[in-house]
């Protein structure tokens, strides 16, 4: 190394040292490094890992300890950075207390290569060793399962966020600072918290989902098809990244987390529209409490830890439990606490699912024992859904995907679509048929049905993919309000709405709401064995209660079912 970059070196490393001056306590690497690159204005990725190879001889001289995620000063650090001013003084002397530190000032590269190969063989053997090498090899080469093809089920959104153009993350948390507002920057993503959300153009985004919801860009910029949430980076293990899921993945391992009681819930999968430019982003439950007791941490990582022993998922990190990511108390900043002290894990990047279609599949038959309908067949080999369910090879009364392509085909034959739309599924069951709306991109559901099926009904649409749901459990009776049991963020998408009202008038009539809820069309469908002659019957019971017109009607049956009469109904 030159004296000019020794004294570059110098520069950078001393900046960091003054920093460190006014913290005993240490700063956390994210944090020094976005007062650097603030005041180098320099790109904050290039300049952390310049930071971590400029390092290495202060570290080794005892002047500085620290890791990926914090540096603290030592005494003799703070003497020698008052008693060599001089930056390429300063660096120098750094370098003459080791081997490592000299070689690092005065052959740089060939000791960085060295370093590197080193520590990639390393990194690699250990992800080999952690996941398994069936694991790995059914990953590279191997057939894709059935649930890897259809989930996740529900379709996302794509959102416009009007006069923003959101060109680079970069100037845009520059901004955020110049207001003094919060936010949080990882190495993959960019965090929002409610507040900064309803304070900046992204507060139209906002008013789809609960108030506590905050949004996780993804650094890597494009659309859900184009971006990945880690990048490809010098150093990586190549067997680490080939095990992180897609996005669209990841919102499995989310929801899964989140049904486990270690992660925050997911509202949503997003593609942001900033006129010219296009961002992928979760919209996330806001858990603002980070996790500063030991005792508390190490329950949360007990139960990640059991979930990786019953084989649910893996932690594909090369050290596993042992990285910063899983340390106590914090864990490297992903470890937090709800409102009511529940612990949640933030990062689901760090994990790949395990045997996910034998889990789905549980989920489905353990659906089955507390669903009113579904049943045992010899034939069938045990036991049998009411409906089938996308990715499970089990087989099903009815046939979700054939009543859909029915449906829509009667939607599209009077111009009317559930996209965009908030919808009402009476009677529910185990969500098949909201997974279906949301597959055709509702923009939310809710479902009614018995107080034992809707803990089933959101594990199962959870399992899914689904996120944009929520359910009432409730013996829905003709004379329910069903509009009070709405959260207060989907009141100003009931007009407009649709209804969906598949076999379930004959177990409880028709609502009352449905005289005053403003509701755009009714998705009905009847019951086995239902005639023409009663069809038109309960038609004109509705229109006593509130005008309607058959728009499109037609006669079908599906998988083992009975042929039964469907139509969209509007009000005149």
């Amino acid at each position: 190394m030159d004296s000019k970059k020794r004294k570059q070196t110098g520069v950078l490393v001393r900046g960091l040292f003054a920093i460190l001056m006014d913290h005993p306590e240490g700063v956390a690497v994210d944090a020094a490094v976005e007062r650097l690159s603030y005041a180098a204005n320099g790109e904050r990725t290039q300049l952390y890992e310049q930071l971590m190879r400029e390092c290495v001889a202060p570290i080794k001289a005892g002047w500085l300890s620290g890791n990926s995620c914090h540096f603290i000063l030592s005494e003799e650090g703070r003497v020698a950075f008052k008693n060599y001013p001089d930056p390429e003084e300063f660096i120098g002397q750094a370098g003459r207390l080791s081997l490592k530190g000299w070689m690092s000032v005065h052959f740089p590269h060939p000791y960085f290569f060295l370093g590197k190969l080193r520590d990639r063989f390393a990194s690699e053997y250990r992800v080999v060793k952690r996941i398994g090498i069936k694991n790995l090899m059914e990953k590279a080469i191997g057939t894709a399962a059935e649930w890897q093809e259809v989930l996740p089920v529900q379709s996302p959104r794509r959102i416009k966020i009007p006069g923003f153009n959101l060109r680079d993350l970069d100037s845009f948390l520059s901004e955020l600072r110049a207001a003094s507002l919060p936010y949080g920057a990882g190495g993959h993503a960019v965090y929002l918290p409610p507040q900064t959300l309803q304070d900046t153009a992204f507060r139209t985004l906002v008013k789809c989902y609960p108030p506590n919801s905050g949004l996780k860009i993804v650094k890597h910029p494009g659309g859900i098809s184009e971006s990945v949430y880690v990048s490809t980076r010098e150093g990586e293990s190549l067997f680490h990244l080939r095990m992180i899921h897609n996005l669209r993945h990841l919102t499995l391992v989310a929801n899964l987390l989140h049904s486990n009681g270690v992660g925050p819930k997911l509202y949503d999968l997003v593609e942001l529209e900033c006129e010219q430019n296009l961002w992928t982003a979760f919209v996330v439950e806001h858990v603002g409490r980070a996790v500063t007791s030991m005792p508390e941490c190490n329950e949360g990582i007990r139960k990640i830890r059991d979930l990786e022993e019953k084989g649910v998922v893996k932690v594909i990190l090369p050290a596993g439990f042992e990285d910063p990511e899983f340390q106590c108390p914090d864990c490297s900043g992903n470890a937090f606490t709800t409102i009511d002290g529940e612990f949640r894990y933030v990062d689901f990047q760090n994990f790949a699912l395990i045997k996910y279609g034998d889990l789905l599949k549980n989920i489905a038959v353990e659906a089955v024992e507390v669903s009113h309908f579904g049943d045992k067949s010899l034939f069938r080999g045990g036991c049998y859904l009411y409906q089938s369910v996308p990715g499970v090879n089990l087989p099903g009364k009815r046939s979700v995907e054939d009543r859909m392509k029915v449906l829509t085909r009667l939607m599209e034959t009077i111009g009317v679509t559930v996209r965009d739309r908030l919808v009402l599924d009476v009677g529910c069951n185990i969500g098949m048929m909201m997974a279906q709306y949301l597959h055709l991109g509702a923009l939310w559901c809710q479902g009614w049905d018995r107080p034992s099926v809707v803990p089933h009904t959101e594990k199962l649409l959870q399992a899914l993919g689904c996120t944009r749901f929520s359910t009432t459990g409730a013996d829905v009776t003709k004379s329910r309000m069903i509009e009070n049991d709405l959260e207060p963020f989907l009141e100003p998408y009931l007009d407009g709405c649709a209804i969906s009202y598949l076999a379930v008038r004959g177990h409880i009539g028709w609502l009352e709401s449905l005289a005053h809820l403003p509701w755009a069309f009714l998705i009905y469908e009847g019951h086995e064995g239902e005639t023409t002659e009663q069809f038109a019957e309960y038609i004109n019971e509705l229109n006593e209660m509130i005008p309607i017109r058959v728009a499109a009607h037609d006669e079908y049956s599906d998988g083992d079912s009975e042929p039964r009469t469907v139509a969209i109904l509007v009000k005149i």
